[in-house]
């Protein structure tokens, strides 16, 4: 049976992932279902059934196993996606949406080739991203709030220098997000067209990601 391939979001912290998914999978026609993570960190935030949480000898049970698609450490906390999350999107008949980094995205690429995917890099000026960070990190001012953005600010410059260094590669489409709405319905033309990118594309793509490496705040 051939299946259509799983789409994958990715993007710097506060550029939106979360909100654009929740766009796609909004109402009972859509084709896709959320395929959830596995994750050894304690539960918290607000995106709906974002996680399944198990200990770290279970996680890593799965792994040498071969029962994980993907999977990273970030944080000295595990995460990855778990095959048993993509049959059961496909045995609803849906397409598999997955909020990937860019490592998970190397890693589907490297281990597993003949998996079908088709990963979408979603970016936003960093001031924008800054905005946003701080609108929903920085409740009450204090000082570990502050140091909290900057530390995920220092990381998205960091996945910017990998994607101008070559990582861009991984990716099928790369779509701004000015306004959240017009960003999810230009992941899905992208989706449906799956037209691959071009070489001004990625020259234009590795020029943005150079310069956004660069900034500071």
């Amino acid at each position: 049976m051939i299946f259509a391939p799983a789409l994958i979001l990715v993007g710097a912290s506060g550029v939106g992932k979360n909100t654009v998914a929740e766009i796609l999978l909004a109402g009972e026609h859509s084709p896709f279902t959320y395929t959830r993570s596995l994750t050894t960190r304690e539960p918290r935030g607000t995106f709906s059934d974002e996680y399944l949480y198990v200990t770290e000898a279970e996680f890593l049970s799965r792994v040498n196993n071969g029962k994980m698609l993907e999977y990273t450490c970030y944080g000295g906390k595990f995460y990855g996606t778990p095959f048993s999350e993509v049959e059961r999107a496909r045995s609803e008949g849906k397409i598999p949406l997955m909020i990937l980094d860019i490592n998970g995205v190397e890693s589907i690429r490297r281990d597993h080739p003949e998996f079908m995917i088709y990963a979408v890099y979603l970016y936003a000026e960093l001031a924008e991203i800054s905005c946003r960070l701080e609108k929903r990190d920085l409740l009450d001012g204090s000082e570990e709030n502050r140091q909290k953005i900057r530390k995920r600010l220092q990381n998205n410059r960091e996945d910017f220098r990998s994607l101008a260094d070559g990582r861009y590669s991984y990716f099928d489409a790369f779509v701004e997000n000015k306004d959240i709405t017009e960003c999810a319905r230009a992941v899905m033309r992208s989706y449906e067209a799956s037209e691959p990118l071009n070489e001004a594309q990625c020259a234009y793509m590795r020029s943005l990601f150079e310069k956004m490496s660069h900034i500071e705040f």
